[in-house]
């Protein structure tokens, strides 16, 4: 009957609206569904600098990775860190990953320029992970060394210098010669070509920026110019050596002592106003540059006497001496 009637209607109306929906055309719905990473296998070692400067500090950074590499956010791992090369040291031999996945570590690296290293990281489930090579550098030019150290040269004679720049730690920087300026006391350089007219040792120093280095340079007499009287004659008494001795000094063209000269001098009388006759030893070979009279002796008293000195130099003349009588 009637309830029978009702239910065909319904489904008659259901129907209806399948064959609608359908007649609209396909309708299509997409959805993504999120896949857990895979557990981590390695970490992914990095470094702050691929050439620091030796006696520097740098940054390890270990990245817990999966297979494919891509970071895994696991807390609390302790990472125990090694290295290859000579020298550096780290802050810990151990660190713990962070809530990215991520230790770290600062190595110090070791005082010499050139060495190679490389930081490996590994954790307790054998995952491990190890860094590009990094390789230290020279470090800023801290100091300058002068070659010769110490040299001997003639006076006036140039001695020339190259200079080798250093960092703190003794790395060589290679030669700086072109771009240091050179001074030395007591004489002058053109350039990396010092000199000086002072016998004596002398400091040469070299400078580039704020960098400085030393040399010793001593200079030595030139050869036998011209004669001079150190100790002149004094006032004496008539036959009677004069007395401080005389001594006469052989000099070279710039009035320096020629201290290995050996020079055979002779004195005698220049000014003569009496006609005297001098006495005693006239000819004296020098000892260290000095030629000692010991016993003159003027036999005529009068004023204003000189003695000459001669040899094979230029020779020299004395102040004016007296010579007085007897008492």
């Amino acid at each position: 009957g009637a309830a029978v009637g009702s239910n065909f209607c319904i489904i008659e109306a259901s129907l209806a609206a399948s064959e609608a929906y359908l007649a609209a055309g396909p309708i299509s719905q997409s959805f993504h569904i999120a896949a857990a990473n895979p557990a981590p296998t390695q970490y992914l070692v990095t470094v702050s600098s691929t050439n620091p400067v030796a006696d520097t500090a740098v940054t390890i950074t270990a990245q817990l990775a999966n297979v494919g590499g891509t970071p895994v956010a696991l807390a609390h791992v302790v990472v125990t860190w090694s290295k290859t090369g000579a020298g550096g040291s780290f802050a810990a031999y151990s660190s713990k990953t962070n809530s990215s996945g991520k230790a770290s570590v600062s190595f110090n690296t070791g005082i010499l320029a050139g060495v190679t290293y490389t930081v490996t990281a590994t954790d307790s489930a054998a995952r491990t992970g190890t860094s590009a090579s990094f390789t230290t550098v020279v470090g800023p030019l801290q100091h300058l060394v002068l070659s010769p150290p110490t040299a001997t040269v003639a006076v006036n004679v140039s001695q020339s210098y190259t200079v080798i720049g250093y960092d703190k730690n003794n790395n060589s920087l290679g030669d700086v010669t072109s771009t240091s300026s050179f001074a030395i006391a007591g004489g002058a350089c053109s350039f990396n070509a010092c000199r000086s007219s002072v016998i004596g040792n002398h400091t040469v120093t070299g400078t580039e920026g704020t960098a400085k280095g030393t040399a010793t340079l001593t200079v030595t007499a030139g050869p036998a110019d011209h004669l001079a009287f150190s100790q002149q004659p004094t006032n004496t008494k008539v036959n009677t050596a004069i007395s401080p001795a005389v001594t006469v000094r052989i000099l070279d063209v710039y009035g320096n002592l020629v201290n290995t000269s050996a020079l055979t001098t002779i004195v005698g009388l220049g000014s003569n106003p009496t006609g005297a006759t001098i006495s005693g030893t006239l000819s004296v070979n020098a000892v260290n540059g000095v030629a000692t009279f010991s016993n003159l002796k003027i036999n005529k008293t009068g004023t204003g006497y000189t003695l000459g000195a001669s040899s094979s130099v230029f020779g020299a003349t004395s102040a004016k001496f007296n010579v007085v009588t007897q008492r």
